[in-house]
């Protein structure tokens, strides 16, 4: 106490300005700090719980397609028509008329082939029948002559313009010849709405790819797709960044069990960077804004703490003229001046 009372007023104010200025801003910084990181951590938790929901998602809608198509697959008119040598009409147009009531159903189907390869017939569930001459996707009736599938998995399939994740029912593991595959084509879009429903954001993308980069589901260019296949770890889920700091993307990866496909969920960090810096900075503004308040605070306070001694020391130097002697010299002395 004596010691701040040696000083002059506007000194004591001075250093209580400094004092709390130092103490606000480290501390502001510091929860500006720390709001950030704790920020960035929710970021990845919150995409990779989003993440595992899709890919459950995705688990539980692909089995029931798979089910679902098992189901069409056995049925007794396809499979008699899958069976059949001859030319029958009337086989065809039922055959036709049942497939169409199974796509009918499942929203998801977009279309439907059967092959049967003893009569080297196609029944479309768009066109009809068709003989495989007539057939104009040959990139799928030469993976039915050539591959036939050996494991129940869906695959990319491209039909002109469009593309489409396909299955072929049965699956050969032997590898023996079948009379009769059905080739379902899902429908991208709603399959899309279907398995990424609020995974995706303004600031937050959602794609499926296989293991050589090619699109299966959502929107990428080829150089972030071959980006995000070359990134990505060993392990069947994790999380990584592309590109450096506050122009990067933060990016959250997790496999299909039952597909060799993986998805991805990236976020653009520049955004979470922009809205990280806003917050910071209605910290420090706040930070500021108190500052001012303790300054008004300080000053008052001090004011009122040196009135009565400066009241004093001010009778005592008019009373003995002693001005040259400061305040605090003047009532330590009892009025006498130092000799």
């Amino acid at each position: 106490m004596a010691l701040l009372a040696r000083k002059r007023p506007s000194r004591i104010f001075l250093w209580l300005c400094i004092l709390f200025t130092v103490i606000i801003m480290l501390f502001s910084l510091f929860l500006a700090d720390r709001f950030s990181q704790f920020a960035a951590s929710q970021l990845g938790s919150f995409h990779a719980d989003k993440i595992k929901e899709t890919v459950e998602r995705s688990e539980f809608v692909l089995a029931k397609l798979k089910g679902y198509s098992m189901s069409m697959y056995d049925d007794q008119s396809l499979q008699n028509w899958f069976y059949s040598q001859s030319y029958e009409p009337l086989q065809d147009a039922e055959t036709l008329r049942v497939l169409t009531k199974y796509l009918s159903n499942e929203p998801l189907i977009d279309s439907a082939y059967l092959f049967n390869m003893r009569k080297e017939q196609v029944m479309d569930s768009k066109i009809g029948l068709q003989s495989f001459h007539e057939f104009k996707d040959t990139k799928l009736l030469s993976r039915i002559q050539e591959e036939p599938p050996a494991l129940m998995r869906f695959f990319h399939h491209t039909v002109g313009e469009s593309s489409h994740p396909a299955l072929i029912l049965p699956s050969s593991p032997s590898q023996e010849p079948q009379y009769g595959y059905l080739v379902i084509l899902l429908h991208k879009d709603m399959l899309e709405k279907v398995l990424m429903a609020g995974g995706e954001g303004e600031d937050n993308w959602l794609l499926m790819m296989d293991a050589e980069g090619t699109l299966i589901l959502g929107e990428g260019d080829d150089e972030l797709r071959q980006e995000l296949a070359a990134a990505r770890g060993s392990d069947d889920h994790g999380t990584f960044e592309l590109g450096d700091g506050r122009h990067g993307i933060h990016v959250n990866y997790a496999d299909l069990e039952s597909q060799p496909w993986t998805i991805y969920s990236y976020t653009e960090m520049k955004q979470f960077y922009r809205q990280a810096t806003s917050f910071k900075n209605v910290i420090l503004g706040t930070s500021l804004i108190l500052l001012a308040v303790l300054v008004v605070i300080a000053f008052w306070n001090s004011r009122q703490f040196m009135k009565p001694f400066r009241k004093l020391a001010g009778q005592l130097q008019r009373l003995l003229g002693c001005k040259e002697l400061s305040d605090y010299s003047v009532i330590e002395q009892g009025g006498v001046p130092a000799a």
